[in-house]
């Protein structure tokens, strides 16, 4: 039985990537060796972070992840088509880099810009801190729920659209 005195405080960094958590000298059975207070997600143990559809002995309903529709993103620079992509993972990244999935080849674009999700049956856009953003309907946005259609700039002369492609 733990001390009602002693407090736990567990916190997820913003990337859930890696819990924080104090009082690590209390903790029953301690801390294993080697780990810190900034403990990776990836080292915990199924029984700690258990979301699975018997979490704390409850059946909780299972929902099938919904798949987004088929697409494809069309890159165009200076209103050239320089690319497509068919979104065919459910993270892609888009950047100046060629090991993004996305490549596209502009100082203007940073290296890694934007990611591209799978998200509940929808393709959703997200920016990755990049210098210049993202603007969509001439306003910059962090994050967009991508329509058929929809063109969002990455720069002032690279421009890319979404596409279904049923």
């Amino acid at each position: 039985m733990t001390d009602p005195e002693i407090r736990h405080d567990i916190l997820q960094d913003e990337n859930e990537s890696h819990i924080f958590i104090n009082n690590l000298a209390n903790l029953n059975p301690p801390i294993p060796q080697g780990w810190s207070s900034r403990v990776p997600m990836t080292q915990l143990s199924p029984t700690v972070m258990d979301d699975s559809p018997y979490a704390n002995g409850n059946p909780q309903p299972h929902s099938p992840e919904l798949k987004p529709p088929p697409g494809r993103i069309v890159i165009a620079v200076d209103g050239n088509v320089i690319s497509q992509q068919v979104l065919n993972k459910p993270v892609m990244t888009i950047g100046r880099l060629s090991f993004n999935d996305i490549p596209v080849p502009s100082q203007r674009v940073s290296r890694l810009h934007a990611k591209i999700l799978a998200n509940n049956g929808a393709w959703i856009i997200e920016d990755t801190d990049s210098l210049n953003g993202l603007v969509y309907q001439g306003r910059r946005i962090d994050r967009l729920t991508l329509s058929p259609g929809d063109r969002v700039f990455l720069s002032p002369h690279v421009e890319l659209q979404y596409q279904t492609t049923r």
